[in-house]
Formats: structure tokens, C-alpha cells, sequence
């Protein structure tokens, strides 16, 4: 069958939820298309130092805390095609992160601290009202080395939640009645 999504109307439709996200190697994949350009657009977001968005300019920018203090480590892609359909994958392993984009080259960064910061929204940066994402995200997942943890494929094509195809990390939807976003194929 097709693949379905989710659009975000960019305005003010986000989702809550409490990931696991604290193992010693941890990875998180999302797929998603690129919002138009001129604003911060969250794919997901923690309340501290572990996020995942698209950048005003179209960048993809890529959050964590650092093993050495917990300070924020950045990585960051070149800028991608409005509309385009991208595949990002982050891995925590063997004392490094590495971000690869649509299967192509890798971009390293420092090593994380184990435990990172469990993601809480969806499509919105936490405390944020102006970093609403604006358009189609496909899938979102987060495992250890071993063992997925959550997964959320959009496209139940109804209801008020996104449901965690894993285990009981639901996330639920808030303004999904709002004008221009909901679920489509």
C-alpha cells in the first residue's frame, strides 16, 4: 500500500510524547520532506540538548549533548531541496555520532553521552511557538544497539494519535482539527 504521513500545517499542530532514549548506544531515523524556507521547522525535540530540524535555510541540524560536559554538539547537512524527500539516520556507537542523510556520506561528530535527553515533541520545538513543522513527516523511530524502542509510522490515516507501533509511547495530537494539516497518502 502506499506510504501515508502526516502534514503539519505549520501553525500550531505538534504531538506530546515520552520517549525511551536512554541507552548506552542509541540511534533515532526519521523521513520526512523539507518545508519551505524561511523558518525553524522541528521534526522532534527533547527538553534539553537532543533535537532534530530543519534550519531556515534548509539545512538539516542535529542536536545532542556531548560525552565530555553535556554541551551541545550541533552536526549539520547542506542545504536540500524544498519538498524533497529525505531519509535521516543518527547513530550513537563506538564513541562517536554519525549523521547520514539518504544513504550517502557520513557526517561525524563527538562522542554522546549515553543517556541523551528522551524526545517529547513531535513537530515542534518544546517551549517554542514559532518552530511549528510545515509539512509531511513520514516516520520517526528511536532504538538502542539492539532493540527498537519507539516507532511511530504516520499512516493510520485517522485519529487523534501517533501510535507507537513498539510499545505504549503513544504521542498524542494536539490541534488536529486545525486548518491545513492532518493525516493524507
Amino acid at each position: 500500500g502506499a506510504l501515508g504521513y502526516f502534514y503539519f500545517n505549520g501553525t500550531d499542530q505538534y504531538a506530546t510524547v515520552a520517549m525511551a532514549q536512554s541507552e548506552e548506544e542509541w540511534q533515532y531515523e526519521a523521513r520526512f520532506t523539507i518545508p519551505p524556507r524561511g523558518k525553524v521547522n522541528y521534526v522532534a525535540d527533547s527538553s534539553s540538548h537532543n533535537a532534530l530540524y530543519v534550519t531556515s535555510t534548509g539545512t538539516v541540524k542535529v542536536e545532542y549533548a556531548a560525552a565530555s560536559d553535556g554541551s551541545l554538539v550541533t552536526l549539520e547537512t547542506a542545504a536540500l531541496t524544498v519538498g524533497s524527500y529525505n531519509y535521516i539516520s543518527v547513530v550513537h556507537l563506538y564513541g562517536a555520532v554519525v549523521l547520514v542523510l539518504n544513504n550517502g556520506a557520513a557526517i561525524i561528530g563527538a562522542d554522546a553521552a549515553d543517556a541523551q535527553s528522551p524526545f517529547t515533541r513531535i513537530g515542534r520545538k518544546v517551549g517554542d511557538s514559532s518552530s511549528y513543522f510545515t509539512g509531511r513527516i513520514y516516520n520517526f523511530s528511536v532504538a538502542n544497539s539492539t532493540v527498537p524502542q519507539n516507532n511511530y509510522n504516520f499512516n493510520e490515516g485517522s485519529g487523534t494519535t501517533f501510535i507507537d507501533t513498539l510499545g505504549s509511547a503513544n504521542a498524542t495530537i494536539v490541534n488536529l482539527g486545525s486548518a491545513g494539516g492532518g493525516w493524507d497518502y
